[in-house]
């Protein structure tokens, strides 16, 4: 192999290297747009999770939602209120 055909083949690795590296940036930029927008899309999740657990919770159990919402009034307004929150629970 002459000197001539060994720099017309390191200029040709040379380039594909160049490619190939340029083609890992981006990917790895889109990965890293994917990993962003997975992690805003977990957090929504977990928030729909955590809301939705707590109205199923009250869907199951109505009358403790209504004692929740005259306990959250009452104590608003007026004090009293625990005792007839004490009268409808027993």
């Amino acid at each position: 192999m002459t000197k001539l055909e060994r720099e017309l083949i390191e200029e040709k690795f040379s380039g594909m290297n160049a490619r190939i590296e340029a083609n890992f940036d981006v990917v790895h930029d889109s990965l890293k747009q994917i990993v962003t927008q997975q992690k805003i899309a977990n957090n929504r999740t977990t928030k729909l999770e955590r809301q939705t657990e707590v109205v199923r919770f009250f869907t199951k159990y109505p009358k403790l939602f209504v004692i929740f919402l005259v306990a959250l009034f009452g104590s608003i307004y007026h004090n009293d209120i625990w005792n007839i929150i004490l009268k409808i629970i027993s």
